[in-house]
Order: C-alpha cells, then sequence, then structure tokens
C-alpha cells in the first residue's frame, strides 16, 4: 500500500524538517479524500 511506503519515508527522513513538512501535507491530503 502506498500509505506504508510513504510511512516508511517519514520514519527514515524524520530528521529531514523539509521532507516532513511535505509528508504531513501529503498525510492531510490523504485523510481529508477518507472523510
Amino acid at each position: 500500500m502506498v500509505i506504508y511506503k510513504v510511512l516508511e519515508i517519514k520514519l527514515i527522513d524524520e530528521n529531514n524538517l523539509g521532507t516532513t513538512k511535505k509528508l504531513n501535507y501529503y498525510f492531510t491530503k490523504l485523510k481529508n479524500n477518507f472523510r
């Protein structure tokens, strides 16, 4: 699943704030789509 891949990337790049912000934005979009 795509979500698992993104979670994996988030864990790996946790120290990279730019990447984390992009992923948080992506997660917010996903959550909004599921509502």
